[in-house]
């Protein structure tokens, strides 16, 4: 059975932050010492998602059911550009 275009997205944005192409924006800084989230958080949340949900208006994507260093759910959306992932916020 041939994996799905969301199976292939979330297989992709992985990928990215296993190599560490994860960049940070000003509000996702924010929102991370907001809520006390790490960037080694940020990377096990995205490595641990298991679902991948494309939001077209955005152009970003929601990983959802991963979590952080200390075992909390944490969603993180990101956008894809040339060099990697842009880190848009956490929550």
């Amino acid at each position: 059975m041939a994996a799905s275009k969301k199976d292939d997205l979330l297989s992709r944005v992985q990928l990215a932050a296993k190599l560490g192409a994860v960049n940070t924006t000003n509000h996702s800084r924010e929102r991370m010492s907001e809520r006390g989230v790490t960037a080694a958080d940020v990377v096990l949340a995205i490595s641990t998602a298991t679902v991948a949900k494309e939001q077209q208006e955005e152009q970003t994507i929601r990983l959802e059911g991963g979590t952080d260093t200390d075992g909390e759910s944490l969603t993180v959306v990101v956008a894809e550009h040339s060099r990697g992932l842009r880190l848009v916020t956490v929550m």
